[in-house]
């Protein structure tokens, strides 16, 4: 039986994961012991779903299913076991109980992706929605976890960080579609600029009502401009490696300006 640990290989997914994470810490600029527990729970949480996913997948009439079942099982409990190792000093010691309900939702969201994974569904937009609604929930958790608080500034930054990350999911299809010339490829392209033009106009908005700074809104201008400019033909071989860098890279820019433009919004929030 081979025990090399079951470890999720979709990029994008670990960025979702840390990247609120760390605009919640920074934003705050704190960083504690609790986070670290934090993030070990958050990371075997995370780890536990790839075991988890195999063993729904699991074809029994393989040869080496039996094998296969053995080690996802093992490893499975595994990463329960750090997750509520390090998650429990968070409860008895730091006394962050609410982390509880966080648990409850974060079970809910994980069986229902992992329902429609069992359906092969889980790479539609609903699916990749879910997804994302569940992994950028380390945002508010984080937060949660240094202030012991939970207000409009952690659903805000919670909020925020769905509806960047859910723009990869317009943007990619709308991408793959267009260049392999699917029957769907002129909807997929409606509804991303749809959604982009709705998330330029909810972020002007948030700055008309003084709830993010114009440093905070210049985080989502890459990927806005990027959706635009992504309209014009594909020339040759469409790149996915190099599409994943960019959103990378616009990651990296979201995590800076939003940490940045939202540093001075929470220190008035916690003051009130």
């Amino acid at each position: 039986m081979k025990f090399k640990p079951p470890i999720p290989h979709e990029h994008g997914a670990w960025a979702m994961l840390y990247a609120p994470m760390l605009i919640a810490i920074l934003a705050l600029g704190r960083f504690e012991l609790a986070v670290v527990l934090f993030l070990i729970a958050t990371t075997a949480i995370f780890l536990a779903h790839e075991p988890l996913a195999v063993l729904v997948k699991l074809n029994p009439n393989r040869p080496s299913s039996p094998q296969i079942f053995r080690a996802s099982k093992w490893w499975l409990a595994i990463y329960c076991a750090i997750a509520m190792a390090a998650t429990m000093p968070l409860l008895l010691h730091y006394e962050r109980w609410l982390l509880a309900p966080f648990g409850v939702v974060l079970l809910a969201l994980l069986s229902t992706h992992i329902y429609l994974a069992s359906k092969r569904e889980e790479r539609t937009i609903s699916g990749e929605f879910l997804g994302v609604i569940s992994l950028t929930l380390t945002a508010p958790s984080a937060y949660y976890v240094l202030t012991g608080k939970l207000d409009m500034f952690c659903l805000l930054l919670w909020g925020l960080n769905i509806v960047y990350f859910t723009s990869s999911i317009f943007y990619v299809k709308m991408r793959v579609s267009r260049f392999a010339k699917k029957k769907d490829a002129d909807a997929l392209t409606w509804q991303c600029l749809g959604y982009h033009v709705l998330l330029a106009a909810g972020i002007g908005a948030l700055m008309w009502m003084n709830w993010i700074t114009g440093v905070a809104a210049l985080a989502f201008l890459p990927v806005i401009l990027r959706t635009f400019a992504g309209l014009k033909k594909e020339k040759g071989k469409l790149n996915l490696k190099r599409i994943g860098i960019a959103e990378t890279v616009y990651t990296l820019l979201f995590v800076i300006f939003l940490a940045w433009g939202l540093g001075a919004s929470t220190l008035v929030l916690l003051r009130s």
